[in-house]
């Protein structure tokens, strides 16, 4: 995987920090899926992805193989409900994972701030 990521526990919800680089549809499935994995092995439906030091490099074709995947299927099957919070230089990228993912059903919102995200996710 392009990325690292440390996983926390929280009230309510699971915070996955993710650092480096994600590009490939490869890192995109791996990703998906420790999202998927974690919520259903925690029994937390809601996921808080803290990219602020992760860079998107996905292009919109690969974005879109992505969502086309099983694991997205699952996730939305599932009802997890994931926050993204990343930079500003980050936000049109994931602004494109929202609308894409949203119109598969899965529940994926992205900010640029961690107070916003996490009242929506427990909300």
């Amino acid at each position: 995987m392009a990325i690292k990521y440390e996983i926390i526990q929280e009230d309510g919800y699971i915070r996955i920090v993710t650092t480096g680089v994600l590009k490939s549809i490869d890192d995109l499935i791996q990703y998906g899926t420790l999202m998927y994995d974690q919520a259903i092995a925690a029994g937390i439906p809601r996921i808080l992805l803290d990219e602020e030091n992760m860079e998107d490099a996905a292009e919109a074709s690969t974005i879109y193989r992505w969502c086309e995947h099983e694991v997205v299927a699952m996730t939305a099957a599932a009802g997890i409900r994931i926050a993204g919070i990343c930079t500003a230089e980050n936000f049109e990228c994931n602004k494109v994972f929202e609308t894409m993912l949203q119109n598969r059903s899965y529940n994926f919102k992205v900010f640029q701030n961690e107070q916003e995200a996490v009242a929506w996710l427990k909300s």
